[in-house]
């Protein structure tokens, strides 16, 4: 049976009953299992992001089970009293995405316990493969789980319709079988040992949603300003690139009769750089052929060769950078009433990472050209009278390595080196490169005469690439070298750490045998490889009997594959581990009564950003400072976690 809960009255059939409060919250006295949802408004002030709890209604919450269902007409019904409800943690609340709805029960301030999102374990079951449109939507789960349809017609009609007799009923059935979904995957997830894994994610979405509602500050006066220095730079450099042409091209060039380039134009600045000797063939990711390209990223291979180089590559930046971050960012994502911006993040990627769009806050740029916090950074600050904590992870991921391979070599370094990494690869190959081992680091990073760089940069480019994949043809291009040199390199660097490179080949074994990997070794994640299936088929086949194309596909899968089992483990461990030290922050704010007080405001990768009253934010410090130690030690046992705290007025991390 249907119950409707509103102040306006409906004409009762057979299938939908005027109801009250005192009803629901007798139904669901000696209820375990409630399943919820909300319909809403459309996003006011910006129609291509989610409905928001600042300016977007709630048209109507859904409590139900396959028995009973209430629609609650949130316009003209107090929903204060269902607050024990959601407040009991006995009581396991059912949702499909929860993050969209958890942030309107933070903006009621309700304290919601015990959720089980539906969403999120078949992200949990699927992780790493690649699933059509709808999948993991609730009306996917119910034809897959149930052989039922759900219609979702009359989503698109709320918003002119009402709370009709029509709108109720579908309201209503979005709350009847989500438990027995959620009975089928804990089959498949028991089957998997993923038990712990889901409890933490269910748990982790509460946090990630209320990180969400309390969103990051944004000073807009100070977000123009720095467009409009872009803006003057932005001229500079076009005149110091005009400049530039009339050094290093001759009076005979055909560029004379041109007083300027067209920057925009790729045919026009291909032309130049063809004519300056500069490299623009580039691979075609999609084809595998050569083309010509003014490619950033392959220009900047070059730079030091070339003058001009630097100068377009900041001219493209700089230009990037104004499109990006002006006024139609503010326009599209500073919220007119909080006066923040409350990112959209998707809970679990295929590394158990987070992301974030609607603005993409984990993209901001950290440093400009010469290495200082960047501008923009600076524009995101804490309400008045409060301070900024940010807490990161330091050399997470390289001490998550040492842990898992227990490589002597990794664990005498983080535990008595000086806790740089790049300067760790550079010291393994100082003997090769200057002709005695010298012990590297950012003060002693002398000059590699034959490569024309500092031998720590060398070390930086590997260190960057090697531990995700990167083999000796990829790294040749970022160090100018020869593959052969490259590879020598590498050599040196595997030889120096032979139990990381048997970790690694265990891991490729594993995934080689069974098509996915176990990701972090305290909840026993799984993370699929894409295209097992067809890796399987094509491995099958012998060399001869496979095409061209097929050799070319099986050796580009099994490459892909070797980088996914090596990197995998690494990434997700850092991300779990991120996620729980934010679930532990956030106990210790409940327990202390700090709500109002205290906050996670944003999150980046290994970074924490918290925001405090300014008499509390020391001892915030310390909290999170402890909680991420905390996490750490849950995952590392061997290799501590070192955390790096910081109390400031702008984000300057």
């Amino acid at each position: 049976m249907i119950y409707f809960i509103s102040g306006q009255k409906i004409i009762e059939n057979e299938d939908i009953k005027e109801g009250t409060i005192a009803q629901c919250l007798e139904y669901f006295y000696d209820k375990d299992i409630i399943e919820v949802d909300t319909e809403t408004e459309q996003n006011k002030y910006n129609p291509d992001k989610l409905p928001d709890p600042y300016s977007s209604k709630v048209l109507c919450l859904q409590l139900g089970d396959k028995d009973n269902q209430f629609v609650i007409d949130n316009n003209t019904i107090d929903i204060t009293p269902l607050r024990v409800l959601f407040e009991d943690d006995t009581k396991i609340k059912i949702l499909c995405n929860a993050f969209f709805d958890l942030r309107f029960f933070h903006h009621w301030k309700f304290k919601v316990k015990n959720v089980y999102d539906i969403f999120i374990a078949e992200c949990i079951l699927t992780k790493g493969k690649k699933m059509e449109k709808g999948y993991k939507g609730l009306q996917g789960m119910g034809q897959r789980y149930l052989n039922i349809f759900i219609d979702k017609e009359v989503r698109g009609q709320i918003h002119w319709r009402g709370l009709d007799t029509k709108v109720i009923r579908y309201a209503a059935g979005d709350v009847i079988h989500m438990n027995a979904i959620r009975e089928k995957q804990l089959v498949e997830i028991k089957k998997r040992g993923l038990e712990s894994y889901l409890k933490l994610e269910n748990r982790y979405v509460i946090d990630l949603s209320k990180m969400a509602y309390k969103g990051f500050k944004l000073d807009p006066i100070e977000w123009l300003k720095v467009k409009q220095i872009n803006q003057e730079r932005l001229t500079q450099l076009v005149n110091q690139l005009d400049n530039e042409i009339n050094k290093l091209l001759p009076q005979t060039s055909l560029f004379t009769e041109l007083t300027t380039v067209n920057w925009n134009s790729s045919k026009q600045v291909l032309e130049l750089w063809k004519k300056l000797g500069i490299d623009t063939i580039v691979r075609d990711k999609s084809t595998s052929e050569d083309k010509d390209s003014v490619d950033i990223k392959h220009l900047k291979k070059q730079s030091h060769k070339f003058s001009i180089l630097p100068i377009y590559i900041e001219y493209k930046e700089t230009q990037k950078e104004i499109s990006t971050y002006g006024e139609k960012f503010l326009k599209e994502n500073l919220n007119p009433i909080s006066g923040r911006i409350h990112s959209e993040f998707f809970q679990i990627l295929e590394t158990s990472r987070i992301s974030s769009n609607n603005p993409n806050l984990q993209n901001i740029p950290g440093s400009d050209s010469q290495g200082n916090v960047h501008p923009l950074r600076k524009c995101f600050i804490p309400e008045k009278d409060n301070k900024l904590v940010i807490c990161d992870f330091s050399q997470q991921e390289p001490r998550i390595t040492a842990e898992y391979s227990n490589d002597p070599y990794l664990i005498d370094f983080i535990l008595n080196g000086d806790g740089d990494s790049h300067s760790l690869i550079s010291t393994m190959i100082s003997e090769y490169l200057l002709g005695s081992h010298q012990v590297i680091s950012k003060k002693n990073n002398p000059l590699v005469p034959k490569y024309n760089r500092r031998i720590r940069d060398i070390g930086k480019m590997i260190n960057l690439g090697k531990d995700y994949g990167k083999t000796a043809f990829s790294i040749k291009d970022d160090l100018e070298i020869s593959q052969e040199e490259a590879q020598k390199l590498l050599d040196i660097i595997d030889a120096k750490t032979p139990k990381k490179m048997a970790y690694f080949k265990s891991c490729q074994d594993f995934v080689e045998r069974n098509g996915y990997i176990v990701s972090d070794q305290v909840f026993k994640s799984k993370t699929y490889f894409y295209a097992y299936e067809e890796y399987l088929q094509l491995k099958q086949m012998s060399y001869e009997n496979r095409t061209k194309e097929q050799n070319k596909r099986f050796y580009k899968l099994k490459g892909e594959m070797d980088r996914f089992a090596q990197n995998n483990p690494i990434q997700n461990t850092g991300a779990l581990m991120t996620k729980l030290a934010h679930i532990y922050i956030n106990n210790e704010i409940e327990s202390k009564g700090w709500e109002d007080k205290a906050w996670i405001a944003n999150a980046v990768h290994d970074e924490l950003d918290g925001e405090a009253n300014e008499d509390i934010a020391e001892e915030f410090s310390k909290v999170m400072q402890d909680c991420m130690i905390k996490s750490g030690s849950y995952f590392c046992k061997t290799i501590p976690m070192k955390v790096d705290p910081a109390i400031e007025d702008s984000w300057q991390h």
